[in-house]
């Protein structure tokens, strides 16, 4: 019985930069969890290819549309991961109206009467609508850079590191990082330079090129919110103690949020996660405000 194959269509726009490169290892370890399938991205033709057994493929396709969910959050279900198969309602055909006697000057009226009842009895095909019907213009928020224009960190991978599959397949299951607990049978992680603490090849900071992080920092009483990022300069990557190298973020919401537009988009520095930098700074931000003391009343003397 000969393999069969199937193409996930994905918008080339909504590729984020290095998804690819994150996505070869879970979609290997996907196609060998349901009989050795074939799965490959190619952004290049904005698509994800899926070969082998048809059966084996429709068992595959709620893991692969939950990883499409994860690395592509900007693009809507495709419509060939949608559970079921596509309906086809036959309508009802519509009784003829009654007809009034042909004359003999008008020889076309039963050829018009036969096609509207054939048109009338047509099967009518209808599909399931994606998961998010909005559309993302809607409510989406228009991010200005403002200031002189950026210049982007050239980060170049060194020459003796290996590549982030590789080192991602050998940590994965030995890291001292990792911690117990987890969501979704995701395990927690205490590496430096990891954005959300998740033990995943995504926000890994110890496998990645670019690791991005934002977290607190606090000397005595003074707080303050620090940006971390990986080391432009090769040279520096040969120390472990400066692999990273941290910046710190303005408290004040609308300069914090505008240096970290420059330092993300502006830069296009793992434009990926700005989503969730901006959000675990706010975060950390509400996290500094002090509880107001309740004032207590004083029942008076009867």
């Amino acid at each position: 019985m000969g393999d069969s194959e199937l193409i996930v269509p994905i918008e080339q726009a909504l590729w984020p930069k290095g998804v690819a490169r994150s996505l070869s290892g879970v979609l290997r370890n996907l196609g060998d969890k349901h009989g050795n399938l074939v799965i490959v991205a190619q952004p290049a033709k904005g698509h994800i290819m899926v070969k082998g057994p048809a059966e084996k493929i429709e068992e595959a396709k709620p893991g692969l549309r939950a990883i499409i969910e994860e690395h592509f959050p900007d693009a809507d279900c495709p419509e060939e991961l949608l559970e079921g198969p596509v309906e086809v309602s036959q309508a009802q055909p519509a009784e003829p109206a009654a007809m009034p006697p042909a004359s003999p000057a008008s020889p076309a009226s039963p050829p018009a009467a036969s096609a509207s009842a054939a048109a009338a009895s047509a099967p009518v095909q209808t599909r399931k609508a994606p998961l998010s019907t909005t559309s993302k213009q809607e409510g989406a928020e228009k991010i200005v850079i403002e200031g002189p224009p950026c210049i982007g960190r050239k980060i170049r991978p060194a020459s003796h590191r290996a590549s982030p599959d590789l080192l991602w397949e050998c940590i994965r299951n030995n890291s001292c990082f990792v911690r117990p607990g987890g969501v979704n049978k995701r395990r927690f992680s205490a590496e430096p330079g990891n954005l959300l603490g998740l033990h995943s090849l995504q926000f890994s900071g110890l496998v990645n090129d670019k690791a991005l992080d934002v977290r607190p920092k606090k000397v005595g009483k003074k707080e303050s919110i620090e940006l971390v990022q990986s080391a432009a300069k090769t040279t520096l990557r040969h120390r472990p103690g400066s692999i990273l190298i941290s910046s710190g973020l303005n408290k004040c919401k609308k300069k914090g949020l505008r240096r970290l537009d420059r330092e993300i988009l502006g830069t296009s520095y793992r434009p990926a996660l700005h989503k969730l930098a901006r959000l675990k700074y706010l975060k950390i931000r509400n996290s500094f405000k002090k509880p107001k003391p309740r004032a207590t009343q004083r029942l008076r003397p009867a």
